[in-house]
């Protein structure tokens, strides 16, 4: 595999959610739901997620997000499907009300 080719390269998609201020411990805590109708997408190798850790504060740790989302695909074709796919449209539909801000971060994996 050259390293220059990544549409053959396994894809990491790494999303950070800050939901919004106000919400109670409950409503955020259904905020899951989005990542359980995610799990259903067929192209997905991997996806897991999980709240921002209580870990010790340095000047390069920025845990001010609430949730972030681990999703990792064979490769670019099947990262594509999954940006466009019915259940994952579907799913920011349903919970894009709870979130002020969604960073993505996407890289190839070696």
């Amino acid at each position: 595999m050259e390293r220059n080719n990544i549409v053959d390269q396994e894809i990491t998609h790494y999303v950070l959610f800050w939901l919004k201020k106000g919400l109670t411990e409950q409503e955020i805590a259904e905020f899951t739901g989005f990542f359980e109708l995610l799990k259903t997408i067929p192209v997905l190798k991997s996806l897991k997620y999980g709240r921002a850790a209580n870990t010790n504060q340095r000047d390069v740790v920025d845990n001010s997000f609430t949730y972030n989302l681990i999703c990792i695909f064979k490769n670019h074709a099947d990262c594509s499907v999954y940006e466009t796919h019915p259940i994952h449209l579907d799913a920011i539909k349903q919970y894009n009300h709870l979130w002020e801000k969604v960073v993505v971060h996407d890289s190839c994996v070696e």
